[in-house]
């Protein structure tokens, strides 16, 4: 089963992306800290979807990073309200997608339903 790494700390938020994975049949794993999220990307990993408000990391930092690890892994992401210069920055840094935290569920739901990119 490909592998959605999630790193989101609000558990009803993440709870709603998990219960969507599962109706992709993505299974989900929630690392706790950065340095977990990267020592798990493996070639059965499809997507990581990132919070980017986390105040515990320095969002374009760490899409940079996880980019330096897997130059073609997508990464969603999403804020709580989107600003413009934040945006670029994270967008510049390699994160595909990005969106405002109250429609993430539902966008995520059409990108799925699209389909993920198979990591060669």
């Amino acid at each position: 089963m490909a592998e959605v790494l999630v790193f989101v700390h609000y558990f009803r938020l993440g709870t709603q992306i998990a219960d969507v994975l599962a109706a992709f049949e993505y299974a989900a794993d929630f690392p706790e800290t950065t340095d977990t999220l990267i020592s798990s990307i493996s070639d059965k990993t499809r997507l990581i979807i990132l919070d980017l408000d986390d105040p515990q990391v320095e969002a374009t930092d760490f899409v940079a990073q996880i980019r330096s690890e897997n130059r073609e892994l997508p990464i969603a992401g999403f804020m709580a309200q989107i600003r413009k210069g934040d945006h670029d920055k994270v967008k510049a840094a390699g994160c595909h997608w990005i969106f405002t935290r109250s429609s993430f569920v539902q966008n995520l739901k059409s990108l799925l339903s699209h389909g993920l990119p198979e990591q060669e």
